[in-house]
């Protein structure tokens, strides 16, 4: 029936969804979701992020060539480019359901080197914390990656820009110590 089709479409968009078209990863996780009660209207959903793929194979990954800063970053630190364009983005979210989608994307040398898309696991009350859970997540996934290229001998050197659109979590990240506001949330998110 639909649930078999569904789950073997499924698997042929998780391997690119994963390895070279992050564009598409908030679209499958979100679809996967349904594994379990899968119908005609998330078959067609997934035949259709399979048509975008289809349709847009010319969009792959391309490392190299002059080093772009990231969006919004007109003037990145020197460090930027002596770690050969390192930097991450994240957003989540916010107010449409109650455990919010994040991702976040690692660009190293103009191409993605790891990228997310999933539900989060907390129930935020404002898009401050929902931001600020999928940041963590991103900056821990990119401690894993600067980690790797430096047992990898490439240069890193700091700081590595992370890029969210949430003034309100910045304002979080650079207090310190829990506030009123915050003194709730898990120790590894602090």
């Amino acid at each position: 029936g639909n649930a078999a089709v569904f789950l073997q479409v499924m698997g042929k968009l998780v391997w690119p969804s994963n390895m070279t078209r992050p564009d598409v990863s908030q679209n499958v996780s979100h679809l996967c979701t349904f594994s379990h009660c899968a119908g005609k209207e998330h078959l067609s959903y997934a035949f259709y992020v399979m048509g975008y793929l289809v349709k847009t194979k010319h969009l792959g990954i391309t490392f190299g060539g002059s080093l772009r800063p990231p969006p919004g970053i007109p003037n990145p630190p020197e460090s930027f480019f002596q770690s050969s364009g390192l930097y991450i983005m994240h957003d989540s979210s916010w107010g449409t359901k109650a455990k919010p989608m994040g991702g976040h994307v690692i660009m190293y040398n103009n191409g993605p080197l790891g990228w997310s898309a999933k539900i989060g696991h907390i129930i935020p009350q404002s898009t401050a914390e929902a931001e600020l859970v999928e940041g963590t997540r991103a900056a821990k996934e990119g401690m894993f990656t600067i980690q790797l290229l430096q047992n990898n001998n490439r240069r890193v050197i700091s700081p590595v820009i992370i890029c969210g659109d949430n003034k309100a979590m910045v304002d979080m990240v650079q207090q310190e110590g829990a506030s009123v506001r915050t003194r709730y949330y898990e120790r590894a998110i602090l």
